[in-house]
C-alpha cells in the first residue's frame, strides 16, 4: 500500500507541510507540460516507477480496490450526522487542523481542478462558490442546534446570515 493511503487522507487532514510542497512541485511541472492538472494526468504521470509521486498511489489492484470502497463508504457516512474521528477528537468536516488552508487551495471542477484564486476572480464562479460555503455555514448551524456550548456562536452566524447581502 502506498504512503497515500497511510499518512495522507484526501480532505487533506494531517498531511506533513513537506509532502505538501512536494507534490505541489509535481502538480505544478505537470501544469507546465499540460497547460492543467486532472486526476487522469496526474495518474498517468505517476505510473511511472520512477515519478517522485509513484509511491504516492496503491499499485496492487486488489488494495486499491478495496481502499477505494472504504473511500466510498466514507463519503456515504459523511451523508449522515455522524462526523469522521481522529484519535478520539470530532472533527467538523472541511476544517483543516493545525494550520489554515493553503492559499492555492484547489477546488474540483468537472475539467479536473482549478487554483482557488481562479474561482475567486470570475464572478459566476465565485458567487456558486459562496452560495455553496454559506449552504455549509447553515448546515453547521443545524447539526449544532442542540449543543449549548456552541450557542452563542450559532446565534451569531445565524445573525449574520440574516442579514441582507450586498
Amino acid at each position: 500500500m502506498g504512503t497515500a493511503a497511510k499518512n495522507m487522507s484526501t480532505s487533506g487532514y494531517n498531511v506533513p507541510e513537506t509532502k505538501r510542497r512536494r507534490v505541489e512541485r509535481e502538480v505544478e511541472k505537470i501544469v507546465k507540460k499540460e497547460g492543467r492538472i486532472t486526476t487522469e494526468l496526474l495518474l498517468r504521470y505517476a505510473k511511472d516507477e520512477k515519478h517522485p509521486l509513484h509511491g504516492d498511489f496503491t499499485w496492487n489492484d486488489a488494495a486499491a480496490a478495496h481502499s477505494h470502497r472504504l473511500e466510498e463508504a466514507h463519503r456515504l457516512i459523511r451523508l449522515t450526522r455522524y462526523l469522521p474521528m481522529l484519535k478520539g477528537v470530532v472533527v467538523q468536516p472541511g476544517r483543516v487542523l493545525g494550520k489554515l488552508a493553503p492559499v492555492r487551495a484547489l477546488l474540483p471542477t468537472p475539467q479536473g481542478f482549478r487554483p482557488r484564486q481562479d474561482i475567486l476572480e470570475e464572478s459566476d464562479l465565485r458567487a456558486r462558490f459562496v452560495e455553496r460555503k454559506r449552504a455549509e455555514i447553515e448546515a453547521w448551524c443545524r447539526s449544532v442546534v442542540d449543543v449549548e456550548e456552541l450557542s452563542a456562536l450559532r446565534q451569531a452566524i445565524e445573525h449574520v446570515l440574516s442579514a441582507p447581502t450586498p
